[in-house]
């Protein structure tokens, strides 16, 4: 099978438990995962099944959105509630100093990485230096946090959850913990669920139990999101039958001898579609020898 299916990921399996269950429902060799969830996350995993697994990497870098809960004076060293208590406080955060702290995380901004993650640093991934007890230096990256909507704060039991549109690469255990700190009052995660990955929605995502009870393959094929989806809001440039066997013999083409719109000029990647009709793959348009290229082949 070829395509997509997108899981809700249920509490306490990982990413790679949701593979391995995906793996024996449809039978498949050739398998992965659009973007990691700790275990304590549930929501959004997209599953990609065959030719698909080609794309992995082709949308990896579109917005995420998450609810994050949260509890104001706690600080762990998982930066979770999973994790050990490292201290307590009594807290009085009002909802306008919240609002106020909230805004000024929207935008461009430096994150270090936590200690409890898969990132590697001299070959070895942080969360097994931390669970050995070691802290390691981590340089700050550049991420992009789009919104922070506030659903609720509860300023009687300093509790709250809040909505948030990013980037790839966010750790939401660290902006809660960022904001926690810029209150003076410290902060954890409590609960984390993701509602969004690239084009793929909570409303759209189907329970391990739910493709478990899609014995028949047939059922199991419809449920599948075709490859082409992923990349439906991106132009498309149809070739000819003779530019389809060129591109297919790793030859560029002329972008002055294809039809195209405007749109094309200003985009890198591009859908390729032969004479027939049928997808072949992301192209590059090289603009300085202007040029199309494929860029991935997706059958």
């Amino acid at each position: 099978m070829n395509g997509i299916i997108c899981v809700d990921k249920p509490k306490d399996f990982t990413s790679f438990d949701v593979v391995a269950v995906m793996r024996k429902c449809f039978n498949q060799k050739r398998i992965g995962h659009g973007g990691t969830l700790d275990p304590m996350a549930t929501g959004v995993l997209p599953i990609f099944l065959g030719r698909a697994t080609k794309a992995i990497d082709l949308i990896e870098n579109q917005q995420k959105k998450y609810e994050a809960e949260f509890i104001f004076g706690i600080t762990t060293d998982t930066l979770d509630i999973t994790g050990k208590i490292l201290s307590k406080f009594n807290t009085k955060v009002s909802q306008n100093d919240f609002k106020d702290v909230v805004k000024t995380y929207i935008g461009n901004i430096q994150q270090i990485p936590p200690m409890y993650s898969a990132i590697k640093i001299g070959g070895v991934k942080l969360y097994k230096l931390a669970r050995e007890g070691k802290q390691v230096e981590r340089k700050p990256r550049i991420v992009t946090i789009e919104d922070i909507r506030i659903l609720f704060f509860d300023e009687k039991n300093q509790k709250g959850k809040i909505e948030v549109s990013c980037s790839k690469g966010t750790y939401i255990r660290s902006l809660i913990d960022d904001i926690g700190k810029s209150l003076g009052t410290g902060a954890t995660l409590s609960q984390l669920r993701r509602t969004k990955s690239t084009i793929f929605d909570i409303s759209e995502c189907y329970t391990i139990d739910d493709i478990k009870r899609f014995k028949d393959d047939e059922i199991l094929v419809e449920k599948l999101y075709s490859i082409e989806k992923l990349f439906k809001d991106i132009g498309v440039i149809s070739l000819d039958k003779d530019g389809t066997e060129k591109i297919l013999n790793g030859i560029k083409l002329d972008l002055d001898l294809l039809n195209y719109s405007e749109k094309i000029v200003h985009s890198k990647k591009v859908r390729v579609e032969d004479y027939k009709g049928k997808f072949l793959g992301i192209g590059n348009i090289n603009a300085d020898i202007n040029k199309l290229e494929i860029y991935k082949f997706m059958f």
